[in-house]
């Protein structure tokens, strides 16, 4: 009867559930990258630790792990070419750097290359369509990126392109309406990508944000960045919000704000500015709970640079429900044959894959949920637990 009669209250407070964080989170300051000042370096982090690739002038990897609190020199960028402004993200365990500027801002590049952690060693794959960029923006759905907008070494651009590891090929999908736009950032919550901000060319700046679904190849336009409008910021994401900040306008300013962006209410949050003026092109993500940003740039009389990187302590995301609230983790996560949910007792659930489509319903399962029998992929897990519904992100292996 008690879980008859939780569960009914669940039903009827299912769609009041918000997402609420702690207000104690702040920047602080982290070992400085080893690679000296620069920016326009790119960043992503696989299996707790994190990579920073290229940057100015250099082909350079460098590993940082957050436990150890140290930097290692890694394999350089396959392809032998200097990195500067290139998109990078990752599938399945190995990264993928794309394109960038090897010289001066008219030598771009439309080569590609994956990183295998494991290995320590790149490989060439297929080359971007529609020729070398730089200042590019990217993000990862389920098993596939996406990279679009950037610089041609002419002019800005605007495809928007879909890479699938696993044929090692590009789909070119639909432009978004953000148009050519060089120094856009992108991010992605759920099963939909982000992205926000930019320049059409010149000293000019937009803030509006488009949503892309890869189920319809469409693209819908949300809430505008709050913040003065601006390119060449810093973005990442958990599973549930967005984040985007930092950047510069006009050649001339940068910016220490950073706002949280949430989809499920399409609405920004201002929270703690960032301690450093280094923001414009500088790299950002994040590694076993906390966000990194580091190395940029910012203008004075000339334009200067820094090795310096900081963290930020992320907010504990919660579920509220009728005044009560859980903290939901999935362990292992990613994982191979089952995964446990500690910090609710689960009722019923099922598991949705980046499609939404259901894939797996559970009844009566207990915390422990056998998952040997799904694909390699994204999942989502809906459970209505004795708190209320929440949504949680998880990888089969």
């Amino acid at each position: 009867m008690k879980k008859t009669t939780t569960l009914l209250k669940t039903i009827t407070t299912l769609f009041i559930a918000l997402c609420c964080y702690s207000a104690t989170a702040q920047w602080a300051a982290a070992p400085k990258f080893p690679g000296g000042r620069t920016d326009a370096a790119t960043a992503f982090s696989i299996d707790g630790k994190m990579y920073v690739a290229g940057g100015l002038g250099a082909k350079t990897l460098w590993q940082y792990d957050p436990v150890a609190n140290t930097w290692k020199a890694m394999a350089d960028i396959g392809g032998g070419l200097n990195r500067a402004w290139s998109a990078s993200f990752v599938i399945n365990g190995k990264a993928y750097v794309v394109g960038g500027s090897y010289a001066t801002a008219s030598d771009v590049t439309d080569d590609v290359q994956e990183y295998d952690p494991v290995t320590d060693t790149w490989t060439t794959k297929a080359k971007i369509p529609g020729g070398g960029r730089d200042g590019m923006y990217s993000f990862v759905i389920g098993n596939k990126g996406y990279v679009g907008g950037g610089f041609n070494g002419t002019a800005t651009v605007s495809g928007f392109y879909e890479y699938d590891p696993a044929t090692d090929k590009w789909t070119q999908k639909a432009t978004s309406p953000l148009g050519a736009t060089i120094f856009s950032s992108g991010f992605a919550v759920g099963n939909k990508g982000y992205v926000t901000s930019g320049s059409p060319g010149g000293s000019s700046q937009i803030k509006t944000l488009y949503q892309y679904d890869p189920v319809t190849d469409i693209w819908t336009k949300k809430a505008d960045f709050p913040g003065t409008a601006r390119q060449a910021g810093f973005s990442f994401a958990t599973d549930t919000e967005g984040f985007y900040g930092g950047g510069m306008s006009d050649y001339n300013t940068t910016y220490k704000d950073i706002w949280k962006y949430e989809p499920q209410s399409d609405t920004w949050t201002k929270l703690n500015d960032i301690t450093y003026e280094y923001t414009a092109w500088a790299f950002a993500t994040i590694v076993g709970g906390k966000a990194y940003v580091g190395t940029g740039a910012r203008f004075t009389s000339t334009l200067e640079f820094t090795d310096e990187m900081y963290r930020y302590e992320l907010p504990t995301s919660v579920n509220t429900v009728s005044g009560k609230t859980e903290q939901v983790q999935l362990f292992p996560n990613p994982a191979q044959n089952t995964i446990t949910v500690s910090g609710v007792e689960i009722l019923s659930a099922s598991i949705t894959d980046v499609t939404g489509r259901v894939v797996k319903s559970i009844n009566n399962t207990g915390n422990t949920i056998n998952i040997a029998e799904l694909n390699k992929g994204v999942y989502f897990l809906q459970m209505v637990s004795n708190e209320g519904l929440r949504t949680q992100r998880f990888v089969k292996q």
